[in-house]
């Protein structure tokens, strides 16, 4: 698809193209314009040009380009290197609302864009997170993580996401998601939108979506009906209703269910938005029953240009030295202790089945590792960490594969700062192996990130809501400490 094709929906008038509403409708996203934007449904990127001229603090960037596009020789390349760096800006000063609306603004065919619009369905939206090096921290609860969000395209394009605190796809990895933002760079910014519409001439709407283009819609309610709908991983919504019973005035509860119409029945089979949890490449509304996990335990190739000792690799640990060996400690620490640990906390509901490799040997210089990029979804870097342990684990026939989940044990590396890093809501973690007892809890914190937990926080000023997650209030704390695996510390008690 070519760039701007996706912006099918903006076919309006120049004046008009300068309106596009969209703060209200980014979760968390500040509010930039000096005049107030008008309130929109959730979840649907309304292109409204009503009475807003000029409102943009980028309107002369955009109104430069629109007038030189007209033009015999179009806009120039200085007008639109200009765009392009009014873009970045807003992107660097986190002010994605105003970044979508001005890269939405630009009317299709104008040929001065870097950026590429896209409503559409992406392949994944895989978000990761690494837990910091508690050895190496005296306030583990002051530390905060490195977080990672990645949006896989179906034509194999990967870009790292950008997207306002507490957006949809920092919660959780998913497939099938849709999305409306753009790219430019090697950058994508998310909007917290699924839907992007325009007004026609009656109350009626225009609407873009999930792949689909010009789709009429009768009225902004029902626009966000089925922008809700698209979050969901089917077309099928419960409620409950309230009914009178026969006998009287008896009230009594009955559920039913109600299934939103999308456009048509075409996306009844796609199970957009859907979570991943499961693993494997299947889907599963939780991580329950019996599930199979791969850990492949790794030893660099070299350690500055020479042969690595695979036997002694690990020895800095006192308690693998003690149990005989790394094979032993990790059967140890995933099955006798990981995989009993869950089962109890899962209430009988996850089964683990868990296989342990012997120690792989895995082409990098271990004097170079933090230069490498230790994670990477469904191996698609092959010089990232975990996809060398992948080739190292297949030559001796364990395929991570066959797995719903893996993980990669490392010997430690001090290039990173992190304990563990894994990916939410989807397979895939990495222990870089430290020297303690704390080993045992990263193991279970990072496979706990794998079954979609994010980490155990809270807000300290005693006024907590229904939610925790709040990284805009200033009493927020990424680790607090509670008796949960996900937190900074918890109770050494696996029975």
């Amino acid at each position: 698809e070519k760039p701007g094709s996706a912006t099918k929906f903006l076919g309006m008038k120049t004046n008009s193209l300068l309106l596009a509403i969209v703060a209200s409708l980014l979760v968390g996203g500040a509010a930039h314009s000096s005049r107030q934007r008008r309130r929109k449904k959730p979840g649907v990127l309304l292109i409204d040009g009503d009475d807003a001229a000029g409102a943009f603090p980028w309107s002369k960037v955009h109104s430069r380009v629109v007038e030189e596009a007209k033009g015999p020789g179009g806009a120039s390349d200085e007008a639109c290197v200009e765009r392009a760096e009014e873009l970045r800006r807003l992107i660097a000063e986190e002010r994605y609302d105003d970044a979508i609306a001005l890269s939405f603004a630009l009317e299709e065919g104008v040929a001065c864009r870097e950026d590429e619009p896209l409503v559409d369905v992406a392949e994944y939206v895989v978000a990761s997170i690494a837990t910091p090096d508690f050895d190496a921290s005296d306030d583990p609860a002051s530390a905060r993580p490195e977080e990672r969000t990645e949006i896989h395209l179906k034509d194999k394009r990967v870009f790292h996401v950008v997207a306002a605190e507490g957006h949809r796809a920092k919660r959780t990895s998913a497939k099938n998601v849709p999305v409306v933002g753009f790219a430019i760079d090697s950058t994508f910014v998310l909007s917290e939108s699924t839907l992007a519409c325009k007004r026609t001439n009656s109350s009626s709407l225009l609407c873009d979506g999930a792949g689909r283009r010009g789709v009429p819609v009768k009225d902004a309610e029902a626009a966000a009906s089925i922008a809700e709908s698209l979050l969901l991983s089917s077309r099928k919504k419960t409620r409950t209703s309230r009914v009178v019973a026969p006998e009287g005035d008896q009230q009594v509860e009955e559920e039913g269910t109600e299934v939103l119409d999308l456009w048509n029945d075409g996306w009844a089979e796609e199970d957009l938005y859907a979570p991943l949890l499961s693993g494997g490449g299947e889907l599963s509304p939780s991580a329950t029953g019996t599930r199979t996990v791969l850990v492949m335990i790794v030893c660099p190739k070299l350690t500055n240009g020479a042969t690595t000792d695979c036997s002694r690799v690990y020895d800095y640990n006192s308690e693998v030295v003690a149990q005989g060996g790394i094979e032993n400690y990790m059967r140890d620490v995933a099955v006798n202790v990981g995989e009993p640990w869950l089962d109890h906390n899962s209430y009988g509901q996850l089964d683990l089945v868990t296989t342990v490799t012997p120690v792989l040997v895995a082409d990098y210089d271990h004097a170079q590792c933090g230069n490498i990029d230790s994670l990477s979804w469904r191996f698609n870097n092959p010089a990232a960490l975990n996809s060398l342990a992948r080739d190292a684990s297949i030559a001796e026939r364990y395929d991570p594969d066959d797995f719903a989940y893996y993980g990669v044990v490392l010997p430690h590396c001090a290039g990173y700062s992190f304990a563990g890093r894994g990916y939410i809501g989807g397979p895939g973690f990495v222990m870089n192996l430290g020297s303690g007892q704390y080993n045992y809890r990263v193991y279970i914190h990072e496979f706990g990130h794998n079954v979609g937990g994010r980490h155990a926080s809270c807000i300290t000023n005693g006024k907590r809501g229904g939610v925790a997650y709040e990284p805009s209030n200033a009493d927020y704390v990424e680790y607090c400490r509670p008796p949960s695996v996900l937190s900074a510390e918890f109770p050494y008690v696996f029975d």
